[in-house]
């Protein structure tokens, strides 16, 4: 019963959001069940490419579900600010979105936090930061990790 509603909302969405190709900013925070959800969301991100702001917090994307919108995100050339926190993802997931984050070159805002990324990962997305000419913050805060207001900050220099 549950993911056949949520297959329909996503079905109505995706209708919706081919005539909205003009969309700046898009909350679908404790919108989605899982990662399967999420595959057919991130279907319909190339269709979006004005979209500026992306917030998908508290879904349940996991590692897997982060991995499959890491594949579509660069097809928005405009998002500015992505926010996946609180969605379970972990180490893989985290290392995902490090190696995609140097092509997204309007990013200036990721939000990683409450989450299980490991120190090695966070530290693997914060260095990414000087090759992503706006990427002014990477929010890591609440995860497994030693630190756990973990949040980077490009160097003013």
């Amino acid at each position: 019963q549950g993911t056949a509603l949520h297959t329909s909302l996503i079905h109505r969405l995706a209708s919706s959001f081919q005539r909205l190709a003009c969309l700046h900013e898009l909350n679908l925070s404790s919108t989605f069940e899982g990662a399967q959800s999420v595959m057919m969301f991130s279907a319909c991100l190339p269709l979006m490419p004005s979209l500026e702001v992306l917030h998908l917090a508290s879904n349940a994307l996991g590692d897997e579900g982060l991995i499959l919108l890491c594949g579509t995100i660069l097809a928005c050339t405009g998002l500015r600010e992505l926010n996946v926190g609180s969605n379970g993802i972990g180490a893989s997931g985290a290392k995902m979105l490090a190696s995609v984050l140097p092509r997204c070159h309007a990013m200036q805002r990721v939000y990683v936090q409450d989450n299980v990324v490991d120190l090695a990962s966070a530290l693997e997305l914060s260095q990414v930061i000087p090759y992503c000419s706006d990427l002014a913050v990477i929010d890591c805060s609440n995860n497994s990790l030693a630190v756990p207001q973990a949040i980077f900050y490009r160097s003013s220099e």
